[in-house]
């Protein structure tokens, strides 16, 4: 599982421990700065020297509500963008185009917490300093299967089987094509 807003908002204080915003919050922000993004974000697709057409190109992973979170995460705690990419489900250079298309608006919007200055790439923290600092986010943040390319022979690759079912139908149904 990746971290999503519609699941940390459950667990409180790992949400103001992350964001340093309670999660009320966090909607009244999502309520003001969703709607200029969106203006933003319509004026950037609109523009005349735009190569694709409106509509075109790969679709965000996460929701608009979600790219909030992640930029406010990135402005409390200052992750690497790995480490943002690994808790949001997102490869590194998403979260830090991410970060760059929220944090603008968010330093318009007035709150002085919301202000980007970025530590530098020595400060930034690891994965182990944050979850020593928030102990409790091991507890949100769950793992995921993921697919490994495993040998073409049967005896070799037997020794990857995991046990899913899906695995087994999927060996089965190769067997008979080797």
């Amino acid at each position: 599982m990746t971290i999503k807003y519609e699941h940390l908002k459950n667990y409180t204080s790992v949400f103001l421990s992350m964001t340093g915003l309670r999660v009320g919050e966090f909607d009244r922000l999502a309520q003001d700065i969703l709607p200029q993004f969106e203006a933003a974000e319509n004026r950037r697709l609109a523009r005349a020297t735009r190569q694709r057409a409106v509509g075109e190109g790969e679709k965000p992973y996460l929701d608009n509500r979600d790219q909030l979170l992640l930029t406010v995460i990135w402005l409390r705690q200052y992750p690497t963008h790995d480490v943002l990419g690994f808790f949001f489900g997102v490869s590194h250079r998403q979260s830090d185009v991410i970060s760059d298309g929220y944090s603008p608006l968010l330093e318009q919007s007035g709150r002085d917490c919301m202000k980007g200055h970025d530590p530098g790439r020595k400060r930034r923290r690891s994965l182990e300093a944050l979850l020593k600092d928030v102990p409790d986010l091991v507890r949100v943040v769950d793992s995921f299967e993921q697919r490994v390319q495993r040998p073409k022979l049967v005896a070799d690759r037997d020794g990857w089987y995991s046990g899913n079912e899906e695995d087994a139908h999927r060996q089965k149904s190769n067997r008979g094509r080797e």
